[in-house]
């Protein structure tokens, strides 16, 4: 085992400097631990890498970084809530983020939005999720929701570090799309009528993205 693992360092040196490397462990202490093992493995062939991202607002009075290990913008949300609030091209449910993570500079300049939720045949009422923008540009910047605390979801639109293409991308909630709006579709995007069965970390985790 530990010739193995000595192997396995020397291939992630050769490709990955060392202080980007995620994989970058002392090897006595990954052989006390087979869990460590596994995980090193795992980071290793099935591409995972923790992001940290950077975004702001367009005027720049809002900055934020957050650790994300769902950094894929696969979804595109076509929703009156996305399409109103963010341009449509905000995408609010894209990417996770580890809520503990979050470093905001510039809190003073930020609103916070809760969305009516109309349905057919039922009273209108406020969604308990956060979207948060900055007062003085109007930029959308994340949604974070009670229900889930230890997620946030940066749009996509407010990160300023590279993001990487994902593999295949999701229409979602064309029962709501604007009728100007060209969707893509074939081969590459799902198309559904209201939202996918799968979360945010399922997607990721099938495309093994994600552990």
């Amino acid at each position: 085992m530990r010739q193995v693992l000595v192997e396995l360092n020397k291939i992630v040196e050769s490709f990955i400097p060392w202080r980007q490397s995620p994989c970058r462990l002392p090897i006595d202490d990954v052989l006390r631990n087979h869990s460590v093992i596994l995980r090193f493995i795992t980071l290793l062939f099935f591409k995972e890498i923790v992001m940290r991202l950077e975004g702001s607002c367009h005027c720049r009075a809002v900055k934020f970084s957050v650790q994300s290990d769902s950094a894929y913008p696969f979804m595109h949300c076509h929703c009156s809530i996305c399409r109103k609030t963010a341009g449509s091209g905000g995408y609010a449910i894209n990417l996770g983020g580890d809520a503990r993570t979050m470093k905001v500079r510039g809190a003073q300049h930020i609103g916070i939005y809760h969305a009516v939720i109309r349905e057919p045949g039922k009273r209108a009422r406020r969604s308990p999720a956060e979207r948060h923008f900055c007062l003085k540009c109007g930029s959308a910047l994340w949604l974070w929701d009670p229900r889930w605390p230890d997620l946030i979801h940066p749009h996509a639109s407010a990160i300023d570090t590279p993001l990487p293409k994902p593999p295949e991308v999701v229409e979602a909630a064309l029962d709501y799309v604007a009728p100007w709006v060209d969707v893509p579709n074939g081969r590459g995007h799902i198309s559904c009528a209201q939202w996918p069965s799968e979360s945010l970390a399922e997607w990721h985790t099938r495309h093994r993205l994600k552990t």
